[in-house]
């Protein structure tokens, strides 16, 4: 298939030499992936390269605050903080470009008071994260925030070197406080529904106990606009680099591959400085919520359909998967029957339409997609991409068969790795408490699956959710996913 190549080569920003900060407006962020890199600075490297009479560029300063982080931010320094994304088109096209948005990076076991610095530095006026679900410190059942949380209580009584992105705003706030430094924009851009809400419920329950007084500031001087995010970023494999410097000649340790469908809905910010993402094809909407309910519950649910039905089937990759006959008509029937019926009305989007996008997407076997990074953490992406279909047909008295065979193939995939002593392999923070559950009879284990609070909340204690996914772990544990998949395939499906 012929490719097309561009290559845009943009201006690094310039800082000075005692190291403060580029003369331009800056953004904080804490979460520098791959995701964060193929998205919001993309955005950001567009917006500047548009060179808008009378505006400043923008630039964003990474905070990295997990240990694991290291490396990776001395390979970002290692190339100035330059990177490239590659993007790839359904049919097969690919772009390349340098993104140079990024102009310093800290590493926050290290760089613990210069972060808290810039908090409450008056230099910074947008606070953006992609910090992943399990970063907003949510218990899933309950929906309260998670004080008792060993690294929130160690950042609430040794402070010093915080551990969570909340000891460092708790700090920095009060001293933001003290300087009078004016009015931030907390931008989340996760994938949690309402997660402008979600990072203003978090922050203000742990300043209850850090500091109650900076509630009040909280809610004066900060704004927390929800936002949607959409872009399909695989992680960057070894091969995918070797690749790149076969085909373009230089070689790129931060290299980014991402799709090239891309999507950003948010509501305005609020008072402040912002930048002007709208002339880059940022939608500015009153209330995000109805866009997030259709991608969280179409895009994100129905990736967790295709890659544990396709793991189950053997399937590597997602574009594998979901191009398998019988995994492509049930997807399709699930998005129709049972996702569709419980979302909004929106006058600017056809959810058919939409439907047919996100399986072009996932078919794109240029990404090479692994199940395996679709399946990881689905304790914290069950809850919000699955759960909320199966309890909204519940609660209207509907069938919701297919999101419980979701379920079912969840269990399949945990016990495989369990009765094979290869829990290891699974990516999950619950995997202990998971694990544990294999030791008893299939119906047991199945129960027991379900009950875990955190996790199913009040839906895992009904009776014919029990019923129904254990009837699909036991026809795919005996029949195989293709059997389970068929006997609940619509007749004119099959």
């Amino acid at each position: 298939m012929e490719q097309q190549h561009t290559h845009d080569r943009t201006r690094k920003l310039s800082s000075d030499p005692m190291g403060n900060l580029p003369h331009d407006h800056n953004i904080l962020h804490f979460g520098v992936g791959g995701f964060h890199r193929a998205h919001q600075a993309h955005y950001l490297q567009r917006l500047n390269d548009l060179e808008v009479p009378g505006e400043q560029h923008w630039s964003i300063i990474g905070a990295c605050i997990l240990e694991q982080d290291k490396e990776f931010v001395e390979r970002m320094k290692a190339q100035d903080f330059t990177y490239t994304l590659k993007t790839t088109g359904t049919s097969g096209e690919v772009t390349v470009a340098s993104i140079s948005t990024i102009s310093k990076m800290y590493y926050g076991p290290l760089q613990a008071q210069e972060l808290i610095a810039l908090i409450a530095s008056d230099q910074v006026g947008v606070i953006s994260f992609t910090i992943t679900e399990g970063g907003y410190m949510i218990d899933s059942a309950t929906g309260g925030f998670l004080i008792n949380h060993p690294m929130i209580q160690q950042d609430l009584e040794s402070p010093s070197v915080p551990k969570t992105v909340f000891g460092y705003l708790a700090q920095g706030l009060q001293l933001r406080r003290e300087n009078k430094a004016g009015n931030l924009i907390m931008l989340s851009c996760d994938n949690v529904q309402e997660n402008g809400h979600v990072l203003q419920n978090s922050l203000e329950s742990f300043l209850e106990s850090y500091d109650s007084s900076l509630v009040s500031y909280v809610r004066e001087h900060l704004s927390f606009p929800n936002s949607m995010v959409d872009r399909i970023t695989p992680v960057t494999t070894n091969g995918d680099k070797t690749r790149f410097e076969n085909e373009f000649g230089y070689k790129d340790e931060c290299l980014v591959v991402s799709e090239d469908f891309c999507q950003w809905i948010m509501e305005c910010p609020g008072q402040g400085l912002f930048p002007k993402l709208d002339l880059v094809g940022v939608k500015m909407v009153e209330d995000v919520r109805p866009y997030e309910k259709m991608k969280l519950r179409m895009l994100n649910g129905g990736h967790s359909l295709v890659g544990f039905l396709g793991k189950a089937m053997g399937y590597a990759y997602i574009h594998e998967a979901v191009n398998d006959p019988l995994i492509s008509k049930l997807f399709d029937q699930y998005l129709e029957d049972e996702v569709i019926p419980g979302l909004d009305s929106l006058e600017d989007m056809d959810y058919r339409v939409y439907a047919k996008t996100v399986k072009e997407r996932f078919g794109n076997e240029l990404l090479a997609d692994s199940t395996d990074r679709i399946i990881s953490y689905s304790s914290a992406k069950i809850p919000k991409f699955v759960l909320p279909v199966l309890e909204d047909r519940w609660s209207h008295k509907r069938n919701g068969d297919i999101s419980s065979l979701i379920l079912a193939a969840w269990w399949y995939y945990l016990k495989e790795r369990t009765g094979e002593d290869r829990i290891m392999e699974v990516k999950d923070e619950q995997w202990e408490r998971l694990s544990a559950i294999f030791s008893q009879p299939m119906e047991k284990s199945v129960v027991a699956f379900l009950a875990i609070e955190e996790i199913f909340g009040s839906l895992g204690k009904l009776p014919e959710i029990h019923a129904r996914v254990l009837e699909h772990s036991m026809t795919i544990t005996s029949d195989g996913m293709a059997q389970a998949i068929s006997k609940i395939l619509k007749p004119h499906n099959r």
